[in-house]
């Protein structure tokens, strides 16, 4: 377990630190996570702590799946996350668990959010969903860093 240290300014989302570093086997590119959701990913690690971007992070994304179909997206990072590029041949609900689909984030079973708000253009032939995260981050302390 990693403790999650006070961040300023307070409304940057985008990167937490942590009390752990390389002097604990943490590493870049590890995984951090809270029960089996994904909060994000290991950018930095110092002796006695590391960086980790989050999924508010806007130059981060990664396929995921959506729904009980496994519908295939492109989850994208950022002050309000998304998935872009689901086909509107998909059937996709509000409330369907979104799941990551990376092999570089080792496993499927890791749980990114649930689909919030389905948008969609009548010219274009696929949804945007708005991701509902299941946490805040404000009141995250214990973590788990997953090693690569």
């Amino acid at each position: 377990m990693a403790t999650v240290f006070v961040s300023y300014p307070f409304s940057d989302k985008s990167s937490l630190t942590l009390n752990l570093g390389k002097d604990d086997g943490i590493f870049s590119d590890d995984l951090v996570v809270f029960e089996k959701t994904l909060l994000g990913k290991i950018s930095e690690s110092l002796n006695c702590y590391s960086v980790f971007k989050t999924v508010f992070d806007p130059n981060w994304e990664f396929p995921v799946y959506v729904g009980k179909n496994l519908s295939r997206g492109l989850f994208q990072a950022g002050s309000e996350p998304k998935v872009v590029l689901l086909s509107k041949k998909e059937k996709i609900e509000v409330g369907d668990i979104i799941v990551s689909a990376d092999p570089e984030i080792i496993s499927s079973e890791l749980v990114i959010g649930r689909v919030g708000r389905i948008k969609s253009d009548e010219s274009s032939p696929f949804f945007e969903v708005l991701v509902e995260i299941p946490y805040n981050l404000n009141d995250l302390r214990k973590v788990t860093v997953i090693k690569k």
